[in-house]
């Protein structure tokens, strides 16, 4: 399922993090999986370390080392730019080994906690008519090793913020680069590795049917996000190009096929634009054609990014009558998003446009927070500038299930101080019988 595009070198020296090159490499000198695994481990925590140190804390050879030596890095990538926002968002340019460049994002969730978005591919195939990134096209895939690279960038350039979640929400598709998205995927999950939660992970499609049927048979713990935009095949075509590769209709069994392997609700993507897909009409067909689903919808008004067609932004009043709609008449759960980010350039593909001499706008996808209209004003709202939106959801969520644990633990610790006193001062000291 690789994308199409042109040919990258590979990576030489490899990356560390790179775990099929990794094995391979060590399959010459007679080691397992298993050392791949720790020794990717120690990479990960002694920053700065030569092999030579790694190795002899697991007692491997010196063929291991001349390997590791000769072949491989800890980082074939660099950071070249690092904005943060007055929130703490932090947005990075990612070189890569052959001058090539990604972004990713890291969103603070709460105190010491953050989530990633992370980048699949250089540019993107799929030509979204209102997406920045769209704009550079296709230049290549990413390896295994330099997504998760990306995560290990995260950690360095932010120590103070673990890493809670990691969300594919960057540039590219990828559905298009899935092989090493999975092994991507693997390495963060691995208990050797990051050791991170498997439904931390969540991965966002335009709709590449045989990707979606991959993730449900592959890791159905993964959450999945799917770009809608339109109900109807034909509009959707003028909105999502690809939609002429993977018909609607196909998608919406591959999303059936996912919801029976997997518990997590599909996240649907809907951008809102004025005169295309605002009316009262457009969202009776989505609530028709996604009732019964397990899925969570996503109302994105649109915001003018550098792209050549000339959307216009819906009134609140329209999008928030779609809201209604979804809501009141097909019971669907659905959020309305805001626009955020615009301080550090957030969208996605604006920082790697503005390297070239691009023109930067606010993009859609990176730049706007979810509510229902029934939530605190937007102006009130503390949601992080420059994430992608997205990403933003997955933080509104974690937040609202950390709030309802912090609440389980103080009536416990409430429960647990009357039980203490009652044992204390009034069961002791209650005379014998």
């Amino acid at each position: 399922m690789a994308g199409a595009g042109p040919a990258r070198p590979p990576l030489s020296p490899g990356s560390i993090f790179d775990l099929p090159v990794l094995l391979e490499a060590l399959g010459s000198v007679g080691k397992n999986a298993d050392h791949a695994r720790t020794i990717q481990k120690h990479a990960l925590k002694s920053v700065g370390q030569p092999w030579s140190t790694i190795c002899k804390a697991q007692e491997l050879p010196k063929a291991v080392v001349s390997v590791l030596d000769e072949e491989f890095l800890r980082l074939t990538s660099k950071v070249v730019e690092r904005r943060e926002s007055v929130d703490g968002t932090v947005k990075m340019l990612v070189r890569l080994q052959d001058g090539l460049e990604v972004e990713t994002v890291v969103i603070p969730m709460a105190p010491g906690y953050s989530t990633v978005c992370v980048s699949s591919q250089v540019g993107c195939a799929m030509g979204c008519t209102f997406c920045a990134t769209g704009m550079m096209g296709l230049k290549g895939n990413l390896t295994a090793g330099e997504i998760v690279e990306q995560i290990v960038h995260a950690r360095d350039t932010c120590p103070e913020r673990n890493v809670r979640n990691v969300v594919f929400m960057g540039m590219g598709e990828p559905m298009q680069n899935y092989e090493n998205v999975l092994t991507a995927v693997r390495t963060l999950t691995d208990q050797k590795t990051f050791s991170m939660p498997a439904s931390s992970i969540t991965i966002s499609t335009v709709g590449v049917v045989s990707g979606i049927r991959s993730l449900a048979r592959d890791a159905p713990w993964v959450r999945l996000a799917f770009s809608l935009h339109s109900p109807d095949q034909n509009a959707r075509k003028q909105i999502v190009p690809s939609a002429n590769r993977y018909p609607l209709d196909s998608i919406l069994d591959a999303l059936d096929y996912y919801s029976s392997k997997s518990t997590s609700k599909v996240m649907i993507e809907f951008t809102v634009l004025k005169g295309t897909n605002d009316s009262p009409a457009v969202a009776h067909d989505v609530g028709r054609l996604l009732q019964g689903r397990n899925v969570v919808i996503n109302l994105i008004p649109y915001n003018p990014t550098s792209v050549k067609e000339s959307f216009q932004v819906p009134s609140p009043e329209t999008v928030e009558g779609m809201w209604q709609i979804l809501v009141k008449e097909y019971n669907l759960k659905t959020t309305i998003r805001h626009q955020h980010g615009v301080d550090i350039g957030g969208a996605c593909g604006q920082l790697a446009l503005q390297q070239e001499g691009g023109k930067v706008l606010p993009d859609v996808e990176d730049t706007l927070a979810a509510r229902a209209p029934s939530a605190v004003p937007a102006s009130k709202r503390n949601t992080p500038a420059g994430a992608s939106q997205a990403c933003v959801d997955k933080i509104d969520y974690d937040s609202r299930l950390k709030a309802c644990m912090a609440l389980g633990g103080l009536v416990f610790a409430a429960l647990y101080a009357g039980y203490q006193y009652y044992v204390t001062n009034l069961l002791v000291a209650s005379p014998a019988h």
